[in-house]
């Protein structure tokens, strides 16, 4: 198998899989990117709309971006790369006029036989969907349904972590509902739960910022 021959095979490869791939130099200059890269800048990213593929060539994410802030910490992460010589995985929040979206970024150094960093290449794909799940099972695990306060579980959890010396003092409160149970005999569970959801209420704007407030039962 001949180079030329290899290196449309690696092409192809890279330009068919639904992730955005791009090579950077030591510079943080882009030397190669592939498709995906291509269409998912210039369709979904207002801040680098209007980039073609030989535009974004030899230009760096300060140069590509205007949101600079974002840029910056790209470039942050990219000296830790080389400095470290050690791959780096995160999640980069990107928020404009499309809305909110989450990528999720994995960037690993090149090294040559002498173990030199050559550059740097990036992989890049969306998650923000698979985050609304994530964030949508955990308000499951975590929240008591009716009231919206966090429940049982959470409780204990958070105690794990409030349970600590810099915490102390730390205090619990306990309470239960008077006549609750005659309001569910005589007017019904569904006026019993609105009675329920309004001592939530109460207990929600009590503590605020300054405590957690729980379901128990």
């Amino acid at each position: 198998m001949n180079n030329n021959y290899l290196y449309k095979i690696i092409k192809r490869f890279l330009d068919d899989i639904p992730f955005s791939v791009w090579i950077e130099d030591t510079s943080f200059r882009i030397v190669y990117l592939n498709q995906q890269y291509e269409k998912t800048f210039n369709v979904n990213y207002s801040y680098v709309k209007g980039k073609t593929n030989e535009e974004a060539f030899g230009k760096s994410d300060m140069e590509l971006y205007s949101d600079k802030k974002t840029a910056r910490e790209f470039v942050e992460f990219d000296k830790k790369i080389i400095s470290t010589r050690k791959s780096e995985y995160y999640e980069q929040e990107i928020i404009d006029e499309h809305g909110r979206r989450i990528e999720e970024i994995v960037k690993v150094p090149i090294t040559d036989d002498k173990n030199n960093v050559w550059g740097i290449v990036g992989l890049a794909r969306d998650i923000t969907e698979r985050k609304k799940m994530e964030d949508k099972l955990k308000q499951i695990c975590e929240v008591d349904m009716l009231t919206k306060l966090y429940n049982r579980y959470s409780f204990e959890e958070k105690v794990k972590i409030l349970d600590v010396e810099e915490n102390m003092p730390l205090g619990i409160i306990m309470g239960d509902i008077n006549g609750l149970k005659m309001v569910n005999d005589s007017l019904g569970h569904i006026e019993g739960d609105k009675l329920i959801i309004s001592i939530a209420e109460v207990l929600r704007d009590v503590t605020n910022d300054r405590g957690y407030a729980f379901r128990w039962g």
